[in-house]
């Protein structure tokens, strides 16, 4: 017996990073779709590919044809970069402009976003964030905003914050009533399905989570085995290795400045 045709293509930016890994897993067992990764890394092996670097034009010629005999095609971009100056703001966006303007009218963006561009942030993920929104909301194409991500093995960490632990003595916590909010692998997959399988018209923003409540509770949950201590009036997050200090302006320092921006509540819902 024949197997099923694919009626839908999902096109998949960004399928080497961990929510990428994560769509691409499950993606791939759906026989409703065909799955074509594309970008500059290959996940080997695993699906079929489309080279393309920023900078260059987005590869839509290739994308129709591996597309042939599908109904309805869908691009996401789950490309998650961490701009440490305006340059990479600069780079990041020119990439996502060329997939907008390459998608063509009969195709579907769905491009995943941050909580953070909902707050009032001043670092560059947070400023690239937002101008990612506004740039695929032009467009007419879908957003789907995800929180602190807390997934299993075999997609890499488990959140944000034990990736902070593998690097540095203590990360400080001043500002512990912040709100924040948990986005799980299985929300991901259930809300980039629900777009795919029952799509509507017009722009539109989601945001994906499960779990909502202050930064303390947060790391209960995320970190249930690490102790947390008071140091100089600020609660910390105990970890085990020691790092002599962050370089200014690194992805790792922009990620410290992301966590601290969670006291600005009144904006980050």
């Amino acid at each position: 017996m024949n197997e099923p045709k694919a009626k839908i293509l999902v096109v998949l930016v960004g399928a080497s990073g961990n929510i990428g890994r994560i769509l691409g897993h499950r993606l791939a067992r759906e026989p409703q779709m065909r799955l074509v990764t594309c970008g500059r890394k290959h996940v080997p092996g695993e699906f079929s590919h489309i080279p393309w670097a920023f900078g260059s034009a987005f590869p839509v010629e290739v994308i129709y044809g591996y597309g042939y005999g599908c109904e309805n095609t869908f691009i996401i971009n789950a490309s998650i970069a961490w701009p440490t100056n305006s340059k990479d703001v600069e780079l990041s966006l020119s990439a996502l402009d060329k997939i907008c303007g390459g998608i063509g009218y009969k195709n579907r963006l769905i491009h995943i976003s941050s909580m953070s561009a909902a707050s009032t942030s001043f670092t560059f993920y947070a400023t690239l964030k937002r101008e990612e929104e506004r740039m695929v909301l032009a467009s007419h194409q879908v957003i789907i905003r995800v929180g602190i991500v807390d997934s299993e093995p075999p997609f890499g960490l488990k959140s944000l914050l034990l990736k902070l632990a593998r690097l540095l003595k203590f990360v400080p916590v001043p500002f512990s009533d912040a709100k924040v909010k948990i986005t799980t692998s299985e929300d991901i997959v259930r809300d980039v399905f629900s777009v795919i399988l029952s799509p509507a018209p017009g722009q539109y923003i989601h945001e994906c989570c499960s779990w909502e409540g202050d930064f303390y509770e947060a790391i209960r949950k995320l970190l249930p085995d690490t102790r947390l201590f008071k140091l100089n009036n600020y609660l910390c997050l105990s970890v085990a290795v020691v790092v002599r200090f962050v370089a200014k302006g690194s992805s790792l320092s922009q990620r410290i400045d992301g966590i601290l921006a969670l006291r600005d509540k009144g904006s980050h819902k």
